[in-house]
């Protein structure tokens, strides 16, 4: 019976309250129903006057209509892109000096499959190798010299 009495008290305060927030949300100096205006920050866009006119060429045709012919298309100039060639990454895993003299193992760029050894005059991706020292290679290519250099492994991580 305890139970009973406690689940209607209980829903009593709750109307009471669902009462009290209804009165309570509403605000006194806004009249019920009235319109709230925000101002909002306008938004400047640079719009083509002559897309605007094709666009409203658009919107203002009968779409139904037997008459009805294509718009003209708006010609802009085209957007000529300057392709930047991709030089060949080149990476330098090591040197040593062999009985054949100084050699360096090199990867020549993703289209190799891997690392290759390679001694001073030899061409690896358009670059002719020059000279080979103890943690570095220079490549002379048309552009200029290219010089490797063995990565660091820093301590305690990889390289």
């Amino acid at each position: 019976m305890k139970s009973v009495r406690a689940f209607y008290a209980g829903a009593v305060i709750a109307a009471l309250l669902a009462i009290w927030f209804q009165i309570g949300a509403t605000n006194p100096s806004l009249p019920r129903g009235s319109t709230i205006r925000i101002a909002l920050p306008s938004v400047q866009a640079s719009v083509d006057p002559q897309a605007v006119a094709h666009f409203d060429q658009i919107v203002s045709a009968n779409i139904f209509s037997r008459e009805r012919s294509t718009p003209a298309p708006v010609v802009r100039a085209p957007v000529i892109a300057h392709a930047v060639p991709a030089k060949p990454s080149l990476t330098l895993f090591g040197t040593t000096v062999g009985p054949h003299g100084a050699v360096a193992l090199i990867q020549g760029g993703p289209a190799t499959s891997g690392a290759e050894l390679h001694h001073v005059g030899d061409v690896i991706a358009g670059a002719r190798l020059v000279s080979i020292t103890d943690s570095s290679v220079t490549l002379e290519r048309s552009t200029g010299p290219v010089v490797l250099r063995m990565q660091t492994r820093r301590p305690g991580g990889s390289s």
